[in-house]
């Protein structure tokens, strides 16, 4: 198949009108704004969350610290043995108010506003609110939690709450810590409750969070800009581009829609050559042999009645002239199958598969027709008329096939035409030949809309196989074997 470039004229391009971005760009820069906002809102929260949480812990961590000084400095004094030989926090009444007054000065510094004392019956022992000392509070989960040895912290917010300074704070954030007490033999002997303030932890926290999505939202949407900048450029780059390229693709496609009506005549006027020809073999020389022949055979005759030696050469001549007469009259019917006109394809191909045993000694040549619909369409009928041709030169010529199979089949509007060997197999055979026959006989499957499938068979040998779209098979011819 011949492919023609050509120069693409410089004003191919004048025409060509650059769009700027459009709705879909303009969709795009939206949509991603609105993502980066709330990927920014979802990662302001997240980190608020971080934050709070590492306030809370280390406000454990300070109240773990903090039992534990208070476990060495003073409360290992009050650890005594109960009536049952157990070891239990026991505080006598005269000495809780210096014990207040030490661990006031204690935990000043460490913005602690309130402090419990219990033991292992949920009394409370010790209070910075003295008036609760001695009460029990056996419906306290958090305590209980403490008590069985798990420390536990809890963020709450208050209202109002008086410091160890007995000066009152309001609207505070409070983290309430119940850390379990062990006692000098490692069991629990009782539980400490603190209150520490994180009112100023927080609002630090939340300040810094404030600034680092302050700078993070800036950097971000600067970035944002400068792509978008980028983007606008590049989009605009690639529209110019892509016009250019879509005035290129038209050119190429009028020029493959030209080589493609300039190969459909060339088909055609080959066609037309080849029936010319097959004609004029037809009629003039194979009319031509003929009168010879029986020119010959009457001289035979009466070289023969006079009894010259001569008569033998004539007889020889008269053979050779009927085998001349055989071969053009064979050659005619391939290159103008009459067939095709007066009784379509079957009946040509039936006389194809005849003609390529006469002509090849050992080659059987079968048809098989399966309720194939005939084709109205004369050119497509050609088509796969030369298609078979080939197939079947290919398969004596390069697969050196002995029996071969033609078979047409017809289901729905789908019709398919097969040419099956027993030669070599399908690689085998293309490497024997240069290719050109397969290129043809898949320009021929295209030309009528067909496929052209060309692979080995399961036990051997080749198959090809075209599948096309038969307009013309309302009326399905019975099925019928041909050999």
């Amino acid at each position: 198949m011949t492919v023609v470039t050509g120069k693409v004229p410089e004003n191919s391009f004048n025409e060509v009108t650059v769009k700027p971005a459009s709705r879909p760009f303009r969709y795009f820069q939206l949509t991603s704004l609105a993502a980066i906002v709330v990927i920014l809102i979802v990662a302001g929260l997240g980190l608020r969350f971080i934050f709070r949480n590492l306030v809370l812990y280390e406000a454990e961590r300070d109240a773990i610290r903090i039992s534990t000084a208070l476990r060495d400095s003073e409360i290992d004094r009050f650890i005594q043995k109960d009536y049952k030989g157990e070891q239990c926090l026991i505080i006598a009444p005269k000495e809780i108010s210096e014990m207040d007054r030490r661990l006031r000065i204690f935990l000043a510094p460490f913005d602690i506003v309130k402090i419990k004392l219990y033991d292992m019956k949920t009394r409370i022992v010790y209070s910075t609110d003295l008036e609760i000392i001695g009460l029990l509070d056996r419906d306290n989960a958090k305590l209980l939690t403490a008590l069985s040895g798990s420390p536990i912290s809890k963020h709450e917010s208050k209202d109002k709450v008086w410091d160890l300074a007995d000066e009152e704070r309001e609207d505070i954030e409070i983290v309430e810590t119940y850390v379990p007490i062990q006692g000098p033999e490692g069991n629990i002997i009782g539980s400490l409750e603190i209150y520490k303030d994180v009112t100023y932890d927080l609002a630090m926290a939340d300040r810094t969070l404030v600034r680092a999505g302050a700078v993070l939202s800036v950097t971000v949407l600067s970035v944002f800009a400068m792509l978008r900048f980028v983007i606008r450029r590049a989009t605009e780059a690639i529209n110019s581009r892509s016009a250019e390229l879509a005035a290129v693709n038209k050119q190429l496609r009028e020029e493959i829609e030209e080589v493609k009506r300039l190969e459909k005549d060339l088909l055609s006027i080959t066609e037309r050559e080849r029936r010319r020809i097959g004609q004029e073999l037809h009629d003039s020389v194979g009319q031509q042999l003929t009168g010879i022949e029986f020119m010959t055979t009457v001289l035979e005759e009466k070289l023969s009645s006079k009894s010259l030696p001569e008569a033998s050469y004539a007889a020889k001549i008269t053979a050779h002239v009927n085998r001349a007469r055989d071969q053009a009259r064979d050659l005619a019917r391939a290159l103008h199958p009459v067939d095709l006109d007066a009784n379509g394809l079957p009946s040509a191909l039936k006389e194809l598969a005849a003609t390529t045993e006469h002509l090849f000694d050992g080659v059987s040549c079968t048809l098989r027709c399966d309720n194939f619909g005939p084709i109205n369409d004369t050119s497509v009928a050609i088509n796969l008329y030369r298609i078979t041709q080939e197939a079947i030169t290919n398969a004596i010529k390069h697969g050196k096939a002995k029996k071969i199979l033609v078979e047409l089949s017809t289901d729905g509007t789908r019709s398919v035409l097969t040419i099956e060997n027993d030669g070599l197999d399908f690689p085998e055979m293309q490497a024997k030949g240069k290719g050109m026959g397969l290129k043809i006989m898949h320009y021929r499957s295209e030309m009528i809309g067909g496929s052209l499938d060309v692979h080995s068979g399961a036990d051997g040998g080749t198959i090809v196989r075209c599948v096309f779209e038969n307009k013309g098979n309302d009326d399905i011819a019975e099925s019928n074997y041909v050999n």
